[in-house]
C-alpha cells in the first residue's frame, strides 16, 4: 500500500466559498491519491493582524465549518503568534499556499530549514475565479455594502 502523504494548507476561511474548495482540492491532488489533507485554520488574533478587521466567526466556529469540508482530514487551529508551530508538530510532506497568501515559499523555506524540517514540496495554488470567489467580495454582498 503508498504511503499516505500529509499535505497541509493554511487561511482564514471566514466565509466557506469553491475558491477554498478549490484550494483542498489541489492540496489534495499535490499529495497524491492517498493524501490526508490538514487545514490550518488562522487565529482571530493574526486575522485581525493581517485584515486589520475582525472575523465574523470565531477561530473555533471557522475550525467546525472546515471540517466540514469534502477531503478535509483534519482541521486544526492555528497558532496565535506564530506559522510554523503546525507545521513543526504535524510535519506536512507538502505545503500548499493559496494563491493570495502573503508569505512567500523561499521565505517559509528559510524558516523551516532553520528549525531542522523541510517538506518535500511548498507549492503555490492556482486561483479559482478570484473576481467572483473572494472572500472580502462575498462579506460584502452579504452584509449588504
Amino acid at each position: 500500500m503508498p504511503t499516505q502523504k500529509k499535505v497541509m494548507t493554511f487561511g482564514s476561511f471566514d466565509v466557506i466559498h469553491e475558491g477554498h474548495r478549490s484550494l483542498f482540492r489541489q492540496a489534495i491532488e499535490f499529495g497524491g491519491r492517498n493524501s490526508k489533507l490538514l487545514v490550518v485554520v488562522a487565529s482571530d488574533e493574526r486575522y485581525r493582524k493581517f485584515k486589520n478587521k475582525n472575523p465574523l466567526y470565531s477561530q473555533m466556529e471557522r475550525v467546525k465549518q472546515v471540517s466540514k469540508e469534502n477531503g478535509v482530514y483534519l482541521a486544526i487551529a492555528g497558532d496565535k503568534l506564530n506559522t510554523l508551530v503546525p507545521i513543526l508538530k504535524h510535519k506536512p510532506d507538502v505545503i500548499v499556499f493559496g494563491y493570495d497568501q502573503p508569505l512567500g515559499i523561499p521565505q517559509l523555506k528559510k524558516m523551516l530549514k532553520k528549525e531542522g524540517f523541510l517538506p518535500s514540496r511548498i507549492v503555490r495554488a492556482k486561483a479559482h475565479l478570484p473576481r467572483v470567489y473572494k472572500s472580502s467580495l462575498i462579506k460584502r454582498k452579504m452584509i449588504g455594502k
